[in-house]
């Protein structure tokens, strides 16, 4: 049974030198307040933080035990923070004007942002198909008109945004070396009327290793645009993730962030970042980082000191 709880924290505000030399999302990740969000996954044994994601107002932390999930969301204006539980493990959010989206493995939510109650919930796929580990829903991408989920093998749900109805499944085809060899879509971002999928390989097949890449697809022609695979001789993709940018497509593969030109995108052979980013001064990345235009922010753990800080690193 799902279950929410929402709790209304009013807390000190963010102290900062020199405010006005940066803008408030940095300012937000080197604060007291941010600190404190990331150490809570050292406080609890239970929930881990998986990722955070965001806009130019509210920061939005996911903490999860797996069975269930905690929604921390931060006003970076007011430092109010409100917090929401789900069952099951959130995969994906996204904040829009006037309402957020929240994607577990099994429902999408769609909640009131001003208000923050439930306004919609459904189920991700249709009742004839089932869920499970490879199965299950992990990305999300919402145009004008259409919500479209990354659904693992069952391939990319397209969604009415306005009925809430599933208007299809469909897995666009990728080459693979054998026919048993299977791969599973983890991830969908969207730009100019094209899907942008990410393909991780599950088989089991030895000596054999499915297809690994980025998919594009233009939804104006309902068809497979241009398939870019990795040089698996060179580096593998695990459940990655994807962050599209103004000029830039950033793909999270554990804790390495591969920067990639979009321009160059349709033209590369393979998938070829023009830059790997993997290293930090503060240790390495807790969970997924939000990454947005100026830098990459988040929480990060130094194995070596056995301390965890939160800031941002430009890129």
């Amino acid at each position: 049974m799902y279950k929410m709880n929402m709790v209304l924290t009013i807390l000190v505000g963010i102290t900062s030198i020199n405010v006005f030399a940066k803008n408030k999302i940095e300012t937000f990740f080197q604060s007291n307040l941010a600190q404190g969000l990331c150490e809570e996954t050292m406080v609890s044994n239970k929930r881990t933080l998986q990722f955070i994601n965001g806009d130019d107002s509210e920061i939005a932390y996911i903490y999860s035990d797996r069975i269930n999930s905690l929604l921390k969301l931060v006003d970076i204006n007011s430092n109010l923070i409100r917090e929401f539980e789900f069952k099951g493990s959130i995969q994906d959010i996204i904040l829009l004007r006037n309402e957020f989206y929240v994607l577990t493995e099994t429902e999408l939510y769609k909640m009131n942002r001003e208000f923050g109650y439930e306004e919609v919930r459904i189920r991700t796929i249709p009742s004839h198909l089932r869920y499970g580990r490879s199965y299950n829903a992990r990305g999300l991408f919402i145009s004008d008109t259409k919500i479209y989920l990354a659904h693992g093998i069952h391939g990319v749900v397209e969604i009415d945004k306005q009925t809430n109805k599933i208007l299809r499944v469909f897995k666009p085809t990728v080459p693979q070396p054998m026919a048993e060899l299977i791969s599973t879509v983890t991830d969908i971002e969207g730009r100019d009327g094209k899907l942008y999928l990410s393909y991780d390989d599950i088989s089991l097949v030895r000596n054999g290793k499915a297809f690994e890449g980025i998919l594009i697809y233009s939804l104006a022609l309902d068809s497979i645009e241009k398939i870019v695979p990795v040089n698996q001789r060179k580096e593998a993709y695990y459940l990655s993730n994807l962050v599209m940018l103004k000029d830039r497509f950033v793909v999270t593969n554990l804790h390495l962030n591969y920067v990639h030109d979009l321009k160059k995108l349709n033209s590369d052979r393979f998938m070829s970042p023009s830059k790997r980013l993997w290293k930090y001064s503060l240790g390495k990345i807790i969970g997924r980082a939000f990454i947005n235009e100026e830098a990459i922010n988040g929480c990060f753990y130094d194995d070596l000191t056995n301390v965890i800080s939160t800031g941002s690193f430009k890129y």
